[in-house]
């Protein structure tokens, strides 16, 4: 019920605030290094163009919302970004094929998911932690961990199931992958404002 938008940034930091000030934005950025000026600039114009009435504003815990309303949610790996915006709470995670996955796994992979994991294969371990991110935004609340509160069945190259439980709330969604260059897309939303959160 979402819409997604992929933006392979190539432009220069001139043609991109360019761009920005034709579409009457902010094109003052932090002094921050070029790459990460570029972001801002492109998640200005992506929002722009995905959700124009709208404006971008965030909750105590970080999480962007639009206003009046709607969600949003943006992701980015090296030059690309990514926004994916829906009338419900939704999560969008964009990861590099990079096999610094293996050395950081423990961090985001529970028993559970080991067993199932039977090779070193960074597609798997990068599809696990894409569609944990992506719950993770999805939910948008604090004292969430990736390994003790988002759990990962029935892993595919097209998708998978994913459950989150914090406390009494407990939330199920179903996560698809696409491959974009070499990386690795994921992305849910519930399908009204209270889907897939239960309390038990």
């Amino acid at each position: 019920n979402g819409e997604i938008m992929h933006w392979d940034v190539q432009e220069s930091l001139e043609e991109l605030k360019r761009q920005a000030a034709e579409m009457n934005l902010n094109t003052t950025v932090p002094d921050y290094i070029e790459a990460r000026q570029k972001q801002i600039l492109v998640m200005r114009i992506l929002h722009k163009m995905i959700a124009p009435e709208t404006e971008i504003r965030y909750e105590p815990t970080g999480k962007p919302v639009l206003y009046p309303h709607g969600h949003i949610s943006f992701s980015h790996s090296t030059h690309h970004i990514v926004v994916y915006k829906s009338a419900n709470a939704c999560g969008v995670d964009l990861e590099q094929l990079n096999e610094r996955v293996l050395r950081i796994r423990h961090k985001y992979i529970n028993e559970t998911e080991q067993k199932y994991l039977t090779s070193e294969s960074v597609d798997d371990l990068i599809r696990l932690w894409s569609a944990k991110e992506a719950m993770f935004k999805v939910y948008g609340r604090d004292g969430v961990f990736l390994r003790n509160n988002i759990f990962v069945e029935q892993l595919s190259a097209g998708g998978c199931i994913a459950k989150l439980v914090d406390g009494d709330v407990e939330m199920m969604r179903q996560i698809p992958f696409k491959v974009i260059d070499n990386m690795i897309l994921a992305w849910t939303e519930t399908i009204t404002e209270d889907e897939g959160i239960q309390e038990n």
